[in-house]
């Protein structure tokens, strides 16, 4: 309960006990719970002793405590009656054993014993003190009345009372919650290590997708640390630790498939797939020993390919016993692309033999999506086979491919219909046939701006072959090494890399501007633009493999980036090939020499061995280049590089690169034979060696231009052919040209019929022919022949008396010959 200390009226304030820590202020605030009195030590017999030496400490320490405050004295405050005196109530002993304590907590709760009990916060306990009441008549205190019998205890074993000392208070802090030791978790090396090593392979390839050719050396050296840190991780997890079989089997496959994509160890490689391989056979794991031996047949073909298709054989036979249909599919197609790439004829027609027996499993299986793409590949094999039926059988095989081009499970498969488009393109290219070029270009544009609008291509260019679940069988394992994907419709799918969709926009660019070349002089060289656009694609392709990482799906290896860099930068070099060509057509020299400048900034680049055609044609540029500025004597040279010797009839190409490098010997001694038709006649025996030599390849040459330029050389080379024989020759050779709508070619034969049978003929029929030769050059943008043209004209008019327009094509003349090499301007004037 509350304690309210009494008033004294004539005084003005409250008389209450003397608190000697509130510094003389009543402690109206607190709630005191009055305790009995402290035992008594054993040394106090007397308890007015005891009282006696507690007042006496009291004294002292409220001077010392207080010293500014000294009592007032009593003597000087009369009273009408004594103050009521403070008589602490009895309280029952506390049930406790005597213990020890301090001196001063003795003091402490000594001085406050008679005060009641206060609620105090949790963490701030104030202990009681014992508040004596200050006498008012005399110094000395009166002395405490002794206890009860009731409140005696025994002070046998209470040290002695100790001396006065400060008071303190005593703060309650929270306890802390206990530390419960939990057992720990012990760590699993084997999961850590994989994970690791896939962690370190990921951002190798993520780095190695943002490499670019002007990456430098640190760069390098950072990828291999990367990567010779993954393969440590897996090599530490074979080598140190027991694992499960399958598990064990994993592992090991993606061991050797890092070792083969990212080093040349293919020792190493062939020791843990043969392990691998055995561990399979042991626990009968079919497709994870199907995977390691497709691996093993790679790893082979990079120290003996003979080795290795000769071990594929043998593996495609016991497949087919078993009758492994999916991976029949996927060992045949490897043994394909193995012989193409080996390009023999001996290897070609052991591909072609594989594609047929795939084909006839395909389509007796109800595989559609694996015989259009078994028909698409043999059709590329007959085009790179380089013989003479080649492109009427690839067209058969794109016919075939076609044929179940709108079944469903071709749909969704935008890259294969567009490798058909793209194939059926190039036929038409390689034959010369524009009549069919322009329609197959406009289907593959529209195809293309249809894909990009939606959005279907893969970032990597993966082309997906789904294959047919039969009634009894099981989905492959997830672990194939990329050889099958499994995909969410549940079908397993056969994995073929292809080209990026901006990589077949560019080569769609370059075709479409070989498709427009013919038409380039009089359409406004669409063309050209066609082969800027697709060398600015190219390049912008390029670049963006820097910079920000890609996304997950396009991280590929350092040798598979650098390898499409390789191949953008060859199809780069191609199309300023043909730029060059199309700028020699009009006359422009100064910008194809400046195509061909950047063809050898390039090729520098690329290796030697594969640049090879690229530097051929290059070379082959640059002489037209010289011949058509009048630099006759370094055409010469060019054209007369040991690399344009033609090859023995004998021996007939066997690969489409071989057949372009002989497509350029072709040409340069065609251009050789024009420059030793002007010159003296000695050259007239070397003009006859080198028709005779060509012409076992030109008149079944399947290129039409190349037929026609052959035939316009027979009838300007010799003059002194029968007049019935001449006319035979250009009428053959014109309607070559207007069939394959080569204006350039039907301008040339017009002129030479011009001057060759209406040369100071005064007819109609002559002004008509040069007046035809005319309208041709102008619509081939040529100012060469353009100027030739007119003046003929203007020698033709004047014969007929036509002054006035003869002189003004005889200006006309004059003024384009000015504009042209100081080389050409005599013999025009």
């Amino acid at each position: 309960m509350a304690y309210h200390p009494p008033y004294a009226p004539d005084q003005g304030y409250p008389v209450h006990p003397v608190h000697p820590q509130s510094g003389g202020f009543p402690p109206s605030a607190f709630q005191i719970n009055i305790p009995p009195p402290p035992p008594v030590p054993q040394q106090y017999q007397d308890y007015s002793t005891y009282e006696q030496q507690q007042i006496e400490n009291y004294q002292q320490n409220l001077q010392y405590q207080y010293p500014q405050q000294p009592l007032p004295p009593t003597q000087h405050q009369p009273h009408s009656q004594p103050l009521p005196r403070y008589q602490p109530l009895p309280q029952p002993l506390p049930q406790h054993q005597p213990q020890a304590f301090s001196p001063h907590q003795h003091q402490h709760q000594h001085q406050l014993q008679s005060f009641p009990q206060h609620q105090t916060s949790p963490l701030l306990q104030h202990q009681p003190q014992p508040l004596l009441q200050q006498p008012h008549q005399s110094q000395s205190l009166p002395q405490l009345p002794r206890q009860s019998q009731a409140h005696h205890v025994s002070y046998s074993n209470v040290p002695p009372p100790p001396q006065a000392a400060r008071p303190s208070f005593q703060i309650a802090l929270p306890k802390p919650e206990p530390i419960i030791e939990r057992p720990r978790t012990p760590v699993d090396y084997k999961s850590l290590l994989a994970s690791l090593s896939e962690t370190y392979l990921n951002a190798a390839h993520e780095f190695a997708s943002s490499h670019t050719p002007e990456s430098g050396a640190e760069e390098l050296k950072r990828y291999h640390k990367l990567v010779a840190t993954g393969l440590g991780c897996l090599d530490s997890l074979l080598k140190n630790y027991r694992l499960e079989p399958r598990a064990e089997a994993v592992v090991r496959l993606k061991y050797a498939t890092a070792l083969y994509e990212e080093t040349e160890n293919t020792t190493e490689a062939e020791v843990v797939l043969s392990k691998g391989i055995t561990l399979c056979e042991r626990n009968r794991f079919v497709d994870l020993k199907y995977s390691m031996q497709h691996l093993m047949v790679r790893v082979i073909y990079t120290k003996s390919p003979k080795a290795a298709t000769k071990s594929l054989d043998g593996i495609i036979q016991a497949v087919e016993a078993y009758q492994h249909t999916p991976w029949l599919y996927a060992f045949r197609l490897l043994r394909v692309s193995l012989s193409l790439e080996l390009s023999t004829q001996s290897e070609t027609a052991a591909a072609l033999h594989n594609l047929r027996s795939l084909s006839s499993t395909a389509n007796g299986k109800g595989d559609d999506t694996v015989f259009i793409f078994a028909a698409i590949m043999e059709a590329l094999a007959h085009l790179r086979s380089a013989s003479d039926s080649a492109i009427e059988q690839a067209q058969r095989a794109l016919a075939a491919a076609r044929s179940l081009q709108l079944t469903e499970a071709v749909v969704g498969q935008p890259q294969l219909v567009t490798l058909i488009h793209v194939l059926d393109l190039i036929c038409s290219l390689m034959e010369s046939n524009p009549a069919q070029a322009i329609p197959k270009m406009d289907a593959l544009k529209a195809l293309m701006d249809k894909e990009q609008a939606e959005s279907t291509w893969t970032a990597e260019g993966i082309i997906l072959v789904p294959i047919k679940q039969r009634q009894g069988s099981s989905n492959l394992v997830q672990s194939t090494g990329g050889i099958f994907l499994h995909g969410a419709d549940g079908f397993d799918r056969l994995a073929f890399s292809w080209l990026p969709a901006r990589d077949v926009y560019a080569l769609s660019f370059f075709l479409c501007g070989a498709a427009m070349s013919h038409r380039s002089s009089h359409d406004g060289h669409k063309a050209e633009k066609y082969f800027l656009e697709g060398i600015k694609m190219a390049a912008r392709s390029s670049a963006s493999t820097g910079g920000s990482p890609p996304p997950k799906d396009e991280r590929q290896t350092l040798i598979q980036v650098t390898a499409r860099q390789i191949w953008r930068k060859t199809l780069q070099c191609y199309m300023r090939l043909h730029l060059a060509l199309l700028l020699c057509g009009r006359s422009d020299w100064t910008s194809a020499r400046a195509a061909v400048h950047e063809v050898g900034q390039d090729v520098r680049n690329l290796d030697p061995a594969k640049s090879g055609p690229i530097r051929s044609a290059a070379l082959y540029v640059e002489g037209v280049i010289h011949q058509g500025s009048g630099d006759v004597s370094a055409a010469l040279a060019a054209f007369s590089n040991p690399i344009f010797t033609l090859p023995d009839t004998s021996t007939s190409p066997v690969d489409s690169l071989e057949q372009m490098q002989c497509d350029l010997s072709i040409l340069a001694a065609l251009n050789s034979v024009f420059i030793f038709r002007n010159r003296s006649p000695t050259y007239h025996s070397t003009i006859e060696t080198l028709i005779s030599t060509l012409e076992p390849f030109c008149l079944t040459h399947p290129n039409r231009n190349i037929q026609c330029g052959f035939q316009l050389i027979k009838a300007t080379s010799h003059p002194s052919d029968p007049m019935i024989k001449t006319k035979q020759y250009m009428q053959n050779t014109l309607q070559a040209a207007k069939a394959i709508e080569n204006t350039q070619l039907s301008c040339i034969i017009l002129h030479f019929v011009s001057w060759k049978f209406f040369t100071g003929v005064v007819s109609p029929q002559a002004e008509k022919s040069v007046r035809a030769a005319w309208q041709l050059a102008k619509r081939g943008d040529n100012d060469l022949w353009v100027s030739v043209a007119e003046g003929m004209m203007a020698d033709t008019l004047e014969v007929q008396g036509k002054t006035a327009e003869a002189q003004m094509a005889r200006e006309g003349a004059s003024k384009l010959a000015q504009a042209l090499s100081p080389n050409l301007q005599a013999p025009i004037s």
